[in-house]
């Protein structure tokens, strides 16, 4: 019985520590393959015996079998859970690597292998304790890839919020001096490195594929679940169905959104009085007695 129990947690690291390497080392895992394309081309020519298969070992069975468990696990979770999840997935920034299956089935092999783990460490001491403690561990395993997810995609709203005032200024000169508003956008974005650049180049890819410039920009909205992205998608929506020139719109809208930067600043400058109150009561207040009052003890001590 434990024999089969190793060979199944064995199996199941192998396809983990697979699939996490393919999904976040695709990109070069795709130049390598390109650059050994010839190589690859001339190895075929000379592979033709009979029997002979091609691919490699995910390709023939890793692959295939984590696609069939990603379908069965798919299709037994709800539709809400999915939903949220593909929500997370867009806002996150890993869309393009990551599914709502895989993302399921790599919870689903995380709780496994930190539940199974945690049982086979302490199962000697208590088998009580060891069974509570995998359970422990097998919700653990199941939030961690949904909590990187959010780590990331707050880590991405922070980064759009600090890169919109400058990206606005850059878009209302382009503007101003005779660039058209698409135009603009493929400029500052071309120029410009980071998260909000990457978005801006998908929603001009999703206008040259056929989307209306309202339609690509309100799905930027949604993935980016910014307000000043919102209030600036909304604006400029507005101000191309009234006919409003672009360029005072974009000096509107940077303004507005300096302004709510300066106040979030603000805000976070006024708790500050309040969060240092801890580390200062519990660790620089008792060093300040000990250095004052500790003379004035030990001369306390030695006189009675």
């Amino acid at each position: 019985m434990e024999l089969i129990l190793y060979i199944g947690i064995f199996v199941v690291v192998f396809v983990f520590v697979v699939f996490t390497y393919t999904l976040f080392f695709a990109e070069r895992k795709q130049t390598r393959n390109r650059l050994a394309v010839f190589q690859y081309q001339k190895e075929r020519e000379t592979h033709h015996e009979e029997g002979y298969i091609e691919g490699s070992l995910y390709e023939r069975f890793v692959a295939p079998v984590f696609q069939m468990i990603s379908k069965a696990l798919s299709g037994i979770t709800p539709e809400t859970f999915q939903t949220r999840y593909e929500e997370l997935i867009q806002t996150s920034g890993v869309s393009r690597k990551l599914t709502v299956s895989a993302l399921i089935t790599l919870q689903t092999l995380t709780g496994i292998i930190f539940g199974a783990g945690i049982f086979f460490l302490i199962r000697g001491q208590n088998s009580g304790l060891a069974i509570l403690m995998s359970i422990v561990g097998l919700g653990i395993g199941i939030q961690l890839p949904r909590s990187y997810l959010r780590v990331r995609a707050q880590q991405k709203r922070e980064a759009i919020q600090l890169q919109l005032p400058d990206f606005l200024d850059l878009l209302y000169v382009s503007v101003e001096a005779g660039l058209g508003f698409d135009t603009a956008l493929k400029r500052v974005a071309s120029k410009m490195r980071g998260p909000l650049s990457d978005e801006i180049k998908r929603t001009l890819n999703e206008m040259v594929n056929g989307r209306s410039r309202s339609e690509a920009l309100r799905g930027l909205a949604e993935r980016t679940k910014i307000d000043d992205v919102q209030n600036f998608v909304s604006a400029v929506i507005q101000g191309e169905q009234m006919g409003t020139n672009m360029g005072s719109v974009l000096k509107i809208q940077s303004e507005t959104i300096r302004r709510s930067k300066r106040q979030r600043a603000e805000e976070k400058a006024n708790t500050l009085p309040v969060k240092m109150l801890f580390p200062m009561v519990f660790l620089i207040f008792p060093a300040l007695f000990v250095v004052i009052l500790g003379p004035a003890l030990i001369n306390l001590f030695q006189i009675l």
